[in-house]
């Protein structure tokens, strides 16, 4: 499935939001942890092309050394919503920034746009498969990396290729000529936009009374 509207299977893991909702403090009306970081947002869907979906939730934290407010996108397991389970998949960023692809693929504008090319879009791949199909040596990967971000810029004129897994890895850039970049952004670019439904984490959303 490619959306989260009108599926009776979000029905057990909205429960499952329920009970993490009912289990922290509450800050402006939404889940919150540390007394100031709070879960503001979020959608489920079968986001890595795996077959089961997960809950993606917009996370907006402080960070411990000073600094401002932050957001990062955050995906749990749908079948175990808990801090053991989660990962974050898209740092520094929110639902209105990113949109998704049915190919397993997610964009969104890059901030660092001195950095970048293309429009600006930095693509994020959360599944080995897609970067397989890209022709990337996974060899370098953690074992226990499962999302993936892909990244293309500009060095010095030349087009190079970052992945980043989940877990914070960094692998060596790899140089790609002009056509090998375009041939990939066809790829990349080749899904439909998944037709996701944004909630907002309230317990008006999730049908709790106060």
């Amino acid at each position: 499935a490619t959306t989260s509207k009108s599926d009776p299977e979000d029905e057990k893991i909205l429960e499952q939001l329920k009970a993490f909702y009912d289990s922290h403090e509450k800050i402006n009306g939404v889940p919150a942890e540390n007394g100031k970081d709070t879960y503001s947002k979020f959608a489920i869907a079968d986001f890595d092309a795996d077959g089961k979906k997960e809950i993606m939730v917009e996370y907006n934290y402080y960070p411990e050394i000073g600094g401002e407010s932050q957001d990062s996108l955050i995906m749990y397991e749908a079948d175990e919503f808990s801090r053991d389970s989660y990962y974050a998949v898209a740092p520094y960023t929110d639902f209105s920034k990113i949109t998704f692809l049915d190919n397993c693929v997610a964009y969104e504008v890059n901030e660092n746009a001195e950095l970048r090319f293309d429009d600006n879009k930095t693509y994020y791949l959360f599944s080995r498969e897609w970067l397989a199909k890209l022709n990337y040596n996974m060899d370098y990967a953690h074992h226990q990396s499962k999302y993936f971000i892909l990244d293309y810029y500009k060095n010095d004129g030349k087009i190079m290729k970052s992945l980043h897994s989940a877990n914070d890895a960094i692998f060596d850039p790899k140089e790609k000529t002009q056509a090998e970049y375009d041939n990939e952004k066809q790829m990349l670019n080749s899904g439909k936009v998944m037709d996701i439904d944004v909630k907002d984490f309230t317990a008006e959303n999730l049908g709790i009374d106060n």
